[in-house]
């Protein structure tokens, strides 16, 4: 895996992160990319929005648009990623707490 791969995959960790910590799984992308940033990843709307778009083709999130802005939910399949129960690939593994 090249450096850039990897930060993707870490930064798309920090996406699915963020949404499972929210009771409902769910944030848009504005809130995304600030939790992106709090973990140290500064990044851009766009970036984000290429995130949830590639989350949502490998089933890890629901995106729906909402007044010009996109909104992701957390499936299942994303929470048990969160969750060290399933792994999906370029989606940095979570580490073990």
């Amino acid at each position: 895996m090249s450096y850039r791969e990897h930060i993707v995959a870490d930064r798309r960790l920090c996406l699915v992160r963020a949404l499972s910590e929210e009771p409902n799984g769910t944030l848009n992308e504005t809130s995304l990319q600030r939790a992106a940033e709090a973990y140290g990843h500064h990044v851009s709307v766009h970036a984000i929005k290429a995130d949830l778009r590639w989350l949502a083709d490998v089933d890890a999130v629901t995106v729906v648009e909402v007044a010009g802005y996109l909104v992701a939910t957390l499936t299942a399949l994303g929470e048990d990623h969160a969750q060290h129960r399933t792994i999906i690939k370029g989606i940095a593994r979570p580490r073990l707490d």
